[in-house]
Parts: C-alpha cells; structure tokens; sequence
C-alpha cells in the first residue's frame, strides 16, 4: 500500500525555472494528504467523508496570532487542507491512532495545556529556559511553541515544535501523563509515513492501518 515521496528538491514549472524550496516542502504537504485521502475515499470511504473542507486563510492566521507564534509553512499549508472532522461520531481517524483538529480547536487545545501544565514548566525550569532549546528537545511538559494538529480523544495529541533550530517544525507526540516526544522531522513526513502505511500496509510508528465498515482505524504493533 505506498512510496515515499522526496520533498526537498525543487518542482520545475514552466512559468519560472524552480519553484522555492518553500514552495515545495508545502507542495509536498498537499500531495502527500491527497494520498491518504484518495486511499480513504476508496477504502474507507466514511473516513473521508468526516473531514471538513479549510474554514480559510484568514481564519488561519487569526489562529497563529492568538498562539503567539510564528507558524512554520507546512503548518499554515496544513490548515488549508482541511479543518479537522466532524464533532460527532464517527471520527475521521486518518492519522495513525489521532483525527486531524481544527484550526479553531488547535488554539483552544494549545491554551488550555499550557496553562495546565504551567506549574510543571516552572518546576522544569521555566518557559523561557525550555522554550530556547531547539526544537525537538525533549520536555516532560506542554509548551507555548507546541501547535496541536491531532487528537486520539483520550488526552494524547500530536503538535508541531515551532521552537528555533534545524528541527523547527517536527512533529512531537504529547502524551497526557506529561512528556513531548518527537516522532517526524515535519508535517510532511508524517503525512508520508501515514500515506505509506495506508498504500503499502505497513506500520508507521508502529501503528498499522485496519479498516472495518468503511472506517479506518489503527492497530498499535510493537
């Protein structure tokens, strides 16, 4: 079920001889998302039905204002893809064990741990000391640079490390008992690994795609 697509080398158009790398690492974004919603819509069509068409740019730079950060390229390419999955059952699991969140959610979601695991950054050694670490460090903690793009619905989500570094933008696993973990270089290289899997039908992460009744879910597999 797949086959990894680069996303480092420039597209050739015919309007300018290469595209940025900017433009191609958000490209690499949209092709790789297609895929797993191409393979949805064959295999696990009540899946894809569940996600929600981008409640649009403004509403998405109104969400990286609010976060108080600056949001790396794929984040904002990611968001005007989709706008997370329907509030009620059944929930639109297209990444491994987490549905895809909304924009609005995203905020929300971010508020509210970082202020719940406030007095743990604290003890930990304070915002500014853990938030000047590159990205990809890990804390046993949930930081303001930390932008949820998943949820599994049992406290555990999947955000982008936006701290400075040569890993700004990887994607990290919070865990609700406390501790960000990363698990992809970028959203892209998740959304590659997921479609992989789907495609191929093998793990990514470990997890490993099933589908019953026209819904996906995954199946952890150490």
């Amino acid at each position: 079920m797949t086959a990894f697509i680069g996303y480092d080398t420039p597209v050739r158009s015919e309007s300018r001889p290469y595209t940025t790398l900017l433009d191609a690492t958000a490209m690499s974004v949209e092709v790789n998302w297609g895929r797993i919603i191409r393979w949805c819509e064959q295999h696990a069509p009540t899946t894809a039905s569940r996600v929600l068409p981008p409640s649009g740019q403004r509403a998405v730079h109104a969400a990286e204002a609010a976060t108080g950060r600056v949001w790396p390229v794929q984040l904002h390419e990611w968001f005007a893809l989709h706008d997370g999955g329907f509030d009620s059952q059944p929930e639109s699991i297209v990444l491994p064990s987490n549905e895809p969140i909304s924009v609005a959610l995203a905020v929300r979601t971010h508020d509210e741990l970082v202020e719940l695991w406030q007095d743990n950054t604290d003890d930990l050694g304070g915002t500014e000391a853990l938030m000047a670490l590159s990205a990809g460090t890990e804390t046993e903690t949930f930081l303001p640079a930390f932008i949820p793009i998943g949820s599994d619905g049992a406290g555990d989500h999947l955000a982008v490390d936006t701290r400075g570094g040569d890993r700004s933008g990887c994607v990290v696993e919070f865990c609700k008992e406390g501790g960000a973990t990363i698990r992809w270089d970028s959203i892209a290289d998740l959304l590659d690994c997921t479609a992989t899997a789907l495609e191929q039908g093998v793990h990514c992460e470990g997890w490993v795609p099933v589908i019953e009744d026209g819904l996906l879910r995954w199946d952890y597999q150490p």
